[in-house]
């Protein structure tokens, strides 16, 4: 029932029927008649330029872009405990004098 009532709507792309439920989910109605629009006058087969530009206009992220987002700042996260773990080893045997700066970490071990 639900995915026919996404197909009826917002065609038979499944980025269309993501976005659409995380735009029910938010709240964001005047988004999602918008996409129902944009789907119905300029077509399907043009989803994903459709739901970049109603994400830009917005600013309310698609969510492989969320995703991406999240991907992102893990990366990030993981980099600065590994970056971090590489200063406290060294700082622990006495191996530096001073904090370096971000991205030179050496250490003589």
């Amino acid at each position: 029932m639900k995915l026919e009532f996404l197909t009826q709507f917002f065609g038979r792309n499944k980025d269309a029927h993501e976005y659409a439920m995380h735009l029910i989910k938010v709240g964001r109605k005047d988004i999602l008649l918008e996409l129902n629009k944009a789907i119905k006058v300029i077509g399907s087969e043009q989803t994903h330029s459709i739901l970049q530009k109603l994400s830009e206009k917005h600013g309310v992220l698609t969510p492989n872009e969320e995703r991406k987002k999240d991907r992102v700042a893990f990366e990030k996260l993981v980099y600065s405990i590994h970056e971090y773990s590489e200063v406290a080893n060294c700082a622990g045997r006495g191996k530096l004098d001073r904090l370096p700066e971000p991205n030179k970490v050496k250490c003589n071990l």
